[in-house]
């Protein structure tokens, strides 16, 4: 399994993203969990896509939506991939779309075969936590966008055995909700990784570091 997470963009080891591609340049880019704003979702699409391509990726949109009830051609697709990149928003909207495209099921298998990266930032990198308990501190778990069912996810992918906090000690971010998340975690004694923006925690198999 080879994920690379970071806390805002790309980080500051876009460098290390490339290394764990292994020389596949063949990326896509998932923005549902701004399916909400319409204008940031498409801002950030272009941005996405942009900043991947000057890493060397032929990047391209994966619109998890496009698959809703379609497992089958989203397995199809996964396969013709080397990484696939989930921007940040609202995690309940992102782990929405992956439940309902199959994407959760999917990616999990895939990941076990090492078969793409996934990466990914905020909402992208939070997701793959056990559970999404304390997110709602910054996040809407009610937020539902047209064609998206109403009931809220609260198991995260469960590819780490803790909590990621994003956006630590971040004065664009809301500190407020960030206290609050680390609050409710030790509050539960669960275990957690604070990650201050620019930082990336890679995970390449048994390989574990935080850059």
């Amino acid at each position: 399994m080879r994920l690379y997470l970071s806390s805002f963009d790309l980080g500051d080891h876009a460098e290390a993203l490339v290394a764990l591609t292994r020389g596949g340049r063949r990326a896509a880019v998932v923005v549902n969990p701004l399916d909400d704003r319409p204008r940031a979702r498409a801002d950030w699409l272009t941005d996405q896509i942009e900043k991947l391509s000057r890493l060397g990726y032929a990047a391209e949109e994966l619109d998890l939506r496009d698959y809703f009830g379609e497992a089958e051609a989203l397995a199809a697709r996964l396969a013709t991939l080397d990484l696939v990149w989930v921007s940040g928003g609202n995690v309940f909207i992102l782990r929405r779309a992956m439940r309902q495209s199959g994407f959760d099921r999917l990616a999990k298998e895939a990941l076990a075969r090492d078969a793409f990266v996934y990466g990914g930032f905020s909402a992208g990198a939070v997701v793959v936590a056990e559970s999404l308990a304390g997110l709602e501190a910054a996040d809407d778990p009610h937020s539902a966008p047209a064609g998206y069912a109403r009931e809220i996810l609260w198991e995260g992918l469960g590819l780490l055995g803790h909590a990621l906090v994003v956006h630590f000690d971040a004065d664009h971010w809301q500190p407020g909700a960030v206290a609050a998340q680390i609050a409710f975690l030790e509050a539960k004694g669960l275990p957690y990784e604070a990650l201050r923006d620019g930082e990336v925690l890679l995970i390449d198999g048994a390989t574990r570091r935080r850059l």
